[in-house]
Formats: structure tokens, C-alpha cells, sequence
């Protein structure tokens, strides 16, 4: 299917950032050197026949730290350093957008001491926090996750430095709610060791158009279940990160409408219990649900990034399912070896909007089965 993506650049700085960065280093020895950015465009988005334009709050589009050290959760939420996203539809059709997360390539090449020994910060270690901004209290709607907790947007098979991470999807409508604005905080997670130290944490956001005439977004409604083919009923369901989220009735129904064809985390808390799985969503001819399987055997030199993107999950649950200790830069699969999968599922659609019948069925461990019936 044609796409019409444009990504978000920001235009050339002076790279003073990074000269402190490099001087920083030198003189006192620290164990993490930290740029973080939000990139913008220049040039807005055309979006069929609209524009989606992004802008800064704020007098910059970074936030600079020295000396980084591992943080906790909750010390990288009270932060106060944060970069402030405006996304506004300017146009005549409702604009469907991606907020992503990956490595800050451009910056990280253009230091004038680069390397190409130096290592960045692995993903499972950088955590993050998206807020809905707003000037009196801002709402906490993602996190705090790590980038590895999430669905690859983009993968790039010959540098995973390249690779692009989904965090949080939207709609903007050209009449109403055409206006949203995020807060992204960002640290380096405290179990981090001294295996990164020296590392470089060169990381921004992006947001990506992805509307276009002829892509449909689909509406997903279903039944949630026990183990005894009883309905749930107060549970709440949601897909990537609180994009969308839903509450159980009664009969155990709920909808999530407006999905684009992707992957994405599906979260269901019931009982105070967490319930966790991944749903590709293809578009197709023939409406269908497909298990990916419950192991894999990965492909010659295949890495955790591409491991993920291919069978649907992310990396961590991959490395927590595995019991994979190193982190997920250094880790390289044995061939002919036997790797575990959690849940993930491939839902083909076809032509029609409307999914209207997705049965969940849970048990004590996680989610075990996504069917149609």
C-alpha cells in the first residue's frame, strides 16, 4: 500500500552541545555523556490534502546534560527537564500521526571527536515518560517504559542504530481536537552498569505523518474472557501505551477505533493483575488471526531488533522470555538454537473497517489466545 511519510527534521545546529559534551568527558572522566533532542521540521507535513505542522515549546529543541548518572524511575519523572511537542492539523482531513523514539544518528556522527568504536547507550537501558502537556498539570499517558518495551516502527537490517520505535499513536481532526501537545522526559535507567559506561546517549522523537486517502483505520471490537468462556467485565484494554483505551462492560465487550496497520502492545489490567501481548494488524483480503508461535529459530546473524520486528513483539520480552542478561546491543543468537516468543498475533483484515468480532481469553499468566469467531 502507497505510503505518503515525510519524517521531521530539524534544521543544521552548531553542535556546541557536543564540543561540551567531548570537553566535559576529558577533564573530568565521567561514566555517561547525555544529549537528548527533539527533532522538528522545518517544512510541515502534507497530509493528503492537509499539513501537519510540529513545533517546540520552549527556546530550544534539546535538552543537554553532563555527567549522566543511572536514575531511578522516579527520580526521571520528577525531573524537570523535558522537551515540549505541538502537534497541530492545519489541513481539511483528519491527520493520523506516529510519536517515535530512536537514536539521534545525525548529531551522534556530526561530533567533531566521533569515532567509530564509540558505543551508544543499548535502548533497554534509556526509559522514558510521555505526558499529555498541559500548563497547569500534565497527565501521565506512557511510561515510564524503556525504548526496548516497544514495537519497531522502522527497522534498518544493516545499522540498528537507525531503527525507529513506536511509542504513542493519534488522530487529529481538521475541525475539532486538530491541536495535541506532549512532554517527553528521558534518563538513563538505574541498571545501567559499568558494562555501558562511556557510552554515548544520543536519543530524540520524532512524529510522523501517516494519513493518506486510501489507508483505512480500523475499528477493533471484541469480547474479553476467563479461561471458562466467562466475560470479564471492568477490565480495561489498551493498545500502545494508552493510544487507546477501553473499559469492559457488563458483557465483556469493548472498541478501540481508529488502528492503522502496524505492531503494537495490547495491555489488559484486570484483578490488579497485568496482562500483556503484541497484535500486528496487515491489511489484506481475507479477514484472519494468525499465532506467530510459541518459539522461533532465528535466521543467519539475525539480531534482537530484527528478531522482534519480524515475529511481531519487542525486544525485551524477548530478552525477559529468554533470559537473555546482556544487553540487547551485545547479544548475538546461536544458529540453529531454539528461541521463546510471548504472545503475538497477526490480524489480516480485509476491506472492511469495522473488526467487530476478536474474542481475548485470559488466564493467571498472560494473555493466551486471540481468536475471531
Amino acid at each position: 500500500m502507497k505510503k505518503n511519510i515525510k519524517k521531521i527534521f530539524s534544521n543544521k545546529k552548531p553542535i556546541i552541545a557536543m564540543w561540551v559534551v567531548a570537553l566535559t568527558l576529558c577533564v573530568i572522566g565521567v561514566s555517561y555523556s547525555a544529549f537528548f533532542t527533539v527533532k522538528t521540521n522545518t517544512n510541515n507535513q502534507t497530509v493528503s490534502t492537509g499539513t501537519l505542522s510540529v513545533a517546540y515549546g520552549g527556546q530550544s529543541s534539546s535538552i543537554t546534560r553532563f555527567d549522566m548518572q543511572p536514575t531511578s524511575d522516579e527520580e526521571g519523572l520528577s525531573q524537570d527537564g523535558s522537551s515540549i511537542i505541538h502537534v497541530q492539523n492545519n489541513g481539511t482531513l483528519d491527520a493520523n500521526y506516529v510519536l517515535t523514539i530512536g537514536y539521534d544518528m545525525e548529531n551522534f556522527l556530526a561530533r567533531s571527536d566521533y569515532n567509530s568504536k564509540d558505543k551508544l547507550t543499548p535502548v533497554d537501558y534509556i526509559r522514558f515518560a510521555v505526558y499529555e502537556y498541559s500548563a497547569n498539570e500534565s497527565k501521565l499517558i506512557a511510561g515510564p517504559l524503556s525504548i526496548a518495551d516497544l514495537p519497531l516502527y522502522k527497522v534498518d537490517t544493516n545499522d540498528t542504530r537507525n531503527n525507529r520505535y513506536a511509542i504513542l499513536f493519534g488522530t487529529l481532526g481538521a475541525v475539532s481536537n486538530a491541536t495535541k501537545t506532549y512532554q517527553v522526559k528521558i534518563w538513563l535507567s538505574d541498571k545501567a552498569t559499568a558494562s555501558i559506561s562511556s557510552s554515548y546517549f544520543y536519543v530524540n522523537s520524532e512524529i510522523v505523518a501517516e494519513a493518506e486517502d486510501t489507508k483505512i483505520a480500523y475499528n477493533l471490537m471484541g469480547v474479553l474472557k476467563n479461561e471458562n468462556g466467562e466475560a470479564i467485565n471492568g477490565a480495561t484494554v489498551s493498545i500502545q501505551n494508552n493510544s487507546l483505551i477501553a473499559t469492559t462492560n457488563e458483557t465483556g465487550s469493548f472498541a478501540l477505533n481508529g488502528i492503522l496497520p502496524g505492531t503494537y502492545n495490547v495491555d489488559i489490567t484486570h484483578n490488579n493483575k497485568k496482562y500483556s501481548a503484541n497484535l500486528t494488524i496487515r491489511d489484506g483480503e481475507k479477514k484472519s488471526i494468525v499465532n506467530i508461535g510459541a518459539n522461533f529459530t532465528p535466521s543467519e546473524n539475525m539480531n534482537l531488533a530484527t528478531a522482534a520486528y519480524t515475529y511481531g513483539t519487542t525486544i525485551n520480552k524477548l530478552m525477559e522470555l529468554n533470559k537473555i542478561d546482556s544487553n540487547s546491543s551485545s547479544f548475538s543468537f546461536e544458529n540453529s538454537k531454539t528461541y521463546l516468543l510471548d504472545a503475538s498475533y497477526i490480524l489480516t483484515t480485509d476491506n472492511n473497517a469495522d473488526i467487530s468480532n476478536l474474542i481475548i481469553t485470559l488466564n493467571d499468566n498472560k494473555i493466551t489466545n486471540f481468536t475471531l469467531e
